[in-house]
C-alpha cells in the first residue's frame, strides 16, 4: 500500500510538474518593449489596459520577468531558467513605439501598429511579423531575423547586418534608405525614391 501511495504522489508530482499554467500580469503604462531570451513566441496585441500574459508548461513562469521601467517593459529569465522555448507570451498594449529583441523569440504582432513612428531592433535569430500604419519606420537587423512585414509606412528606413531578410512587398510607402551588409534580401513596395547600399552578397528590389 505505501508503495502505491508513493508512486502515485511520483506519478502527480511530474504530473504538476509539466502541467501548462498561465498567469496574467496587469502592467503600468509603456510605449517600448525589450525582450531578452528565447521564448516559444511572443505575440502582441492592442488593447485598452496594459498587461502582460504567460503561458508555460514544464517551466517555473513566476521566473519570467515583467517589469515597466522609464516607460518600458523589459521581459527577462532569472538565471538558470530552463525550458523557456515552451513558454508563450502575449502583451497587451495601448500604445507602443518601439521594440528590441535579442535572442530567438518569434514576434507575432495580431494588431495593426499605428502612430507616427515606430522603430525595431532586433540582434539574434527570433523572426518578426507585423501590420503597421506608420508615418515613419525604422528597422535594425544584426543576425540571421527575417522579417514579414504589410500595411502602410510613408517613410521606410531598413539597417541590416548579417543574413536575415526582410518581405515588405506588401507593406505600401513613399520613399525608403536601405543599407545591408552581408547576405540578406530586402524587397520594398515604394511609389518614390529608394536610396541604397549594399556591401557584400544582399540585395534590394521594389516591387513598385
Amino acid at each position: 500500500m505505501k508503495k502505491i501511495t508513493l508512486l502515485f504522489s511520483l506519478f502527480l508530482a511530474s504530473f504538476m510538474l509539466n502541467a501548462q499554467t498561465t498567469v496574467t500580469r496587469k502592467l503600468d503604462s509603456f510605449k517600448k518593449i525589450a525582450i531578452s531570451g528565447a521564448y516559444q513566441e511572443l505575440i502582441l496585441k492592442s488593447g485598452s489596459s496594459e498587461s502582460v500574459t504567460i503561458e508555460g508548461e514544464g517551466v517555473d513562469i513566476e521566473k519570467i520577468k515583467t517589469k515597466v521601467h522609464k516607460n518600458s517593459l523589459n521581459i527577462s529569465t532569472e538565471n538558470g531558467t530552463h525550458k523557456t522555448d515552451r513558454i508563450k507570451i502575449t502583451v497587451t498594449y495601448r500604445e507602443l513605439t518601439a521594440i528590441v529583441a535579442s535572442g530567438s523569440t518569434d514576434i507575432n504582432c495580431t494588431s495593426a501598429i499605428k502612430g507616427e513612428k515606430f522603430e525595431y531592433a532586433s540582434s539574434g535569430s527570433g523572426d518578426f511579423k507585423g501590420e503597421f500604419d506608420v508615418d515613419h519606420l525604422e528597422i535594425a537587423i544584426s543576425g540571421s531575423s527575417d522579417l514579414s512585414l504589410q500595411g502602410q509606412a510613408g517613410h521606410q528606413e531598413y539597417a541590416i547586418s548579417g543574413s536575415g531578410d526582410v518581405n515588405a512587398k506588401t507593406l505600401k510607402g513613399n520613399t525608403a534608405d536601405v543599407a545591408i551588409s552581408g547576405s540578406s534580401e530586402v524587397n520594398i513596395s515604394v511609389s518614390g525614391k529608394v536610396k541604397s547600399a549594399v556591401s557584400g552578397t544582399g540585395k534590394v528590389t521594389n516591387n513598385k
